[in-house]
């Protein structure tokens, strides 16, 4: 039986300064690229450990790429274009709402994010949002896709609806709610949803 045609995103780590992408990306003299633009409603796999497990009935798998951070995230994502991924999905892309140990405000991670969407679009890749619920609404137009972990769990999930209306999927998971406890309610919103462990290996409980 043939295998069904999937799609791979890489994870980058995205905690860098944000002096990285302080220049615009310069334009392109061809024709815009053009990349992945998911749609809502596909099944999914989140694996970030463990060997690989290709079988999961899953139409799109967001794995890791590399093991070793790359110091500049353009080198970072021309390696996963050039290892055949489809979409890049940042990392810690919130810092403005934690401690990154550096003094960062909402505005700077808006500039930045947009920046980093820019950059992935710029090289033919999609891009996704990870977290950062705060700045979904100002932050979708740029982004083709959404990462959430344990919306159902902090009752948040409704803050994600921005890009379901978009037509663009939200990919989510939930480590210590039961399917039964939040299935539901997500796939009336229209998430993607599963659950995971925290080890993000390749155990998966769809919806």
């Amino acid at each position: 039986m043939r295998q069904p045609i999937v799609r791979r995103l890489a994870v980058t780590l995205a905690a860098v300064a944000l002096a990285t992408l302080a220049s615009p990306v310069p334009a392109k003299a061809a024709a815009a690229p053009t990349w992945w633009k998911p749609t809502k409603g596909l099944s999914w796999q989140w694996q970030l450990s463990g060997k690989l497990d290709l079988t999961v009935p899953a139409a799109v798998y967001d794995i890791d790429a590399e093991t070793v951070l790359k110091p500049i995230l353009t080198d970072r994502f021309t390696t996963c274009k050039a290892k055949g991924f489809d979409g890049v999905e940042p990392d810690n892309v919130d810092g403005y709402a934690n401690d990154p140990g550096f003094p960062l405000t909402a505005a700077d991670q808006l500039t930045y994010n947009r920046r980093v969407a820019d950059l992935a679009h710029s090289l033919g890749l999609a891009v996704g949002l990870k977290n950062d619920l705060d700045q979904v609404t100002a932050l979708a137009p740029a982004f083709d896709f959404a990462v959430n972990e344990e919306c159902a769990g902090y009752g948040e999930c409704g803050g994600l609806a921005t890009f379901v209306k978009a037509g663009k999927p939200v990919f989510h998971a939930e480590y210590d709610l039961a399917t039964t406890r939040f299935c539901a309610s997500t796939a009336k919103l229209g998430l993607s949803s599963i659950r995971k462990r925290l080890s993000l290996n390749a155990w998966r409980q769809p919806c």
